[in-house]
C-alpha cells in the first residue's frame, strides 16, 4: 500500500490532479479489505490533494445516513433520507452540486464556514449504500469536472468493495455477533425433548450434517444404529464441525434395540418414511406433554420393515418433482425445523 501521497504542483490543472490522485487511490485500497480503512484513506487523499474544507463519507444504516470516516471539523452524525444535500443525493441517486449552500432549501448547516458542496452517491446494485460528501469554504467551488472524477472514484471504491469487501447495506454477522453457545453452555441448556435415530445411515458426511442440525435446534440426543459410524471420526467432523462434541449420542447394535429403549422410556417413536398410512409433515400434530423420537433410514433401503412396524406412525415430506425422496440429512433438516416450530416456538 502507498504510504506517501504524491501531489502535483499548484500549477497543475484540476483534471491532472484528479488523474494523478485516482491512480494513487487504486494503490491505497487495492491491498486492504477493511472498508473503514479504505474510506478513511480516500477522504484523507482528497483533502490533502485539493485542500477542501471538509471531506467524508456517510453510510446508509437502519434507514439513515450515518457519519463515517472524514477529514475536517466535527460534522452532523446522522442525516435523514431526503434531508440536506447528502439526503437529496441519496433520494435522487445522483450527484448533487450546490454552488451556494445558503440558498439550498434543504441544506443542513453542520458548519457555517461551508459555502458550497458536492455529494456523490455510492451505488451497489443500483441502490445507494453511502455518499461521498465534500464541502468548500469558497462559493461555487465545484463543477461538472469534479462530478465526473469524483463519480469515478466512487465507482472504483464500490468495485473494490464488491470484489471482496463489505461496503453493502447488509453485512454478514461475525461469529462474535452471533453469540453462539459454548459446548459447556450447550450441555447445560434445556433441550427439545426429541431424539433422532439413525437406522443404518451409511454416509459419514450425512451423519455429520445431522449432528450439526441437531446442535442448531438443541435436540436432546442422536442414537446411532447398526452400520452408522460414531464419533470421533474425521469424516463426520468434516460436516459436523464440532457438533459431534456438543450433541449427546448413543450407539445401538440394532435399530430395534434403540426403539425398545425409547419405548421403555416413554418416547413416542415415529418413522420418517413413505408408507401406505404415512401422515404429511404439514398435517403432523404433536402433543406438548409427550417426548418424541424420529427414525431416519438408510440412504438406499430406508427404514427397516421391523422398525416401521414398531413405530407409532410415519411422517412423509410432501414432494412435487420427479424424485421419490430427499437426501437423509436434508430430510432431517426439514423435519426437525418443523417439529422445533411446533414444540418450541
Amino acid at each position: 500500500m502507498a504510504e506517501n501521497l504524491q501531489i502535483l504542483s499548484d500549477g497543475s490543472s484540476k483534471e491532472e490532479k484528479y488523474r494523478n490522485l485516482i491512480a494513487q487511490i487504486d494503490a491505497l485500497i487495492s491491498g486492504e479489505s477493511d472498508r473503514i480503512a479504505n474510506l478513511a484513506n480516500v477522504a484523507a487523499a482528497l483533502k490533502q490533494t485539493f485542500g477542501f474544507f471538509w471531506v467524508g463519507f456517510y453510510l446508509v444504516k437502519d434507514g439513515t445516513l450515518v457519519l463515517g470516516p472524514f477529514q475536517g471539523s466535527i460534522a452532523c452524525t446522522r442525516i435523514a433520507y431526503g434531508r440536506g444535500v447528502c439526503g437529496t443525493a441519496w433520494k435522487e441517486r445522483k450527484t448533487v452540486i450546490v454552488p451556494d449552500v445558503a440558498v439550498f432549501a434543504e441544506h443542513i448547516a453542520c458548519n457555517s464556514d461551508s459555502k458550497s458542496e458536492i455529494v456523490v452517491p455510492l451505488l451497489s446494485g443500483g441502490e445507494v449504500v453511502g455518499v461521498l460528501d465534500i464541502d468548500s469554504n469558497l462559493l461555487n467551488d465545484f463543477d461538472e469536472k469534479d462530478a465526473v472524477f469524483l463519480e469515478e472514484i466512487a465507482r472504483r471504491i464500490m468495485n473494490h468493495a464488491i470484489s471482496g469487501e463489505n461496503l453493502t447495506k447488509v453485512q454478514k454477522l461475525s461469529m462474535d455477533d452471533l453469540k453462539r453457545k459454548s459446548i459447556g453452555e450447550f450441555k447445560q441448556s434445556d433441550k427439545l425433548p426429541l431424539v433422532v435415530v439413525l437406522d443404518n445411515v451409511r454416509s459419514l458426511h450425512n451423519i455429520g450434517s445431522i449432528f450439526r442440525t441437531c446442535d442448531a435446534f438443541l435436540i436432546e440426543a442422536i442414537y446411532l444404529c447398526g452400520i452408522s459410524a460414531t464419533p470421533p471420526h474425521k469424516e463426520i467432523h468434516k460436516t459436523a464441525l464440532g457438533a459431534e462434541e456438543s450433541v449427546d449420542w448413543k450407539y445401538f447394535e440394532t435399530t430395534m434395540q434403540a426403539v425398545k429403549y425409547l419405548h421403555d422410556h416413554h418416547y413416542a417413536v415415529w418413522g420418517v418414511e413413505q408408507t401406505q398410512n404415512s401422515k404429511s409433515l404439514a398435517d403432523f400434530v404433536i402433543e406438548q406433554d409427550k417426548r418424541y423420537a424420529l427414525v431416519f433410514g438408510n440412504e438406499v433401503r430406508g427404514i427397516e420393515q421391523e422398525v416401521i412396524d414398531s413405530c407409532e406412525g410415519h411422517i412423509e415430506i410432501p414432494q412435487f418433482g420427479t424424485k421419490h425422496s430427499f437426501n437423509v440429512s436434508v430430510s432431517a433438516g426439514i423435519v426437525l425445523w418443523e417439529l422445533y416450530k411446533l414444540k418450541a416456538l
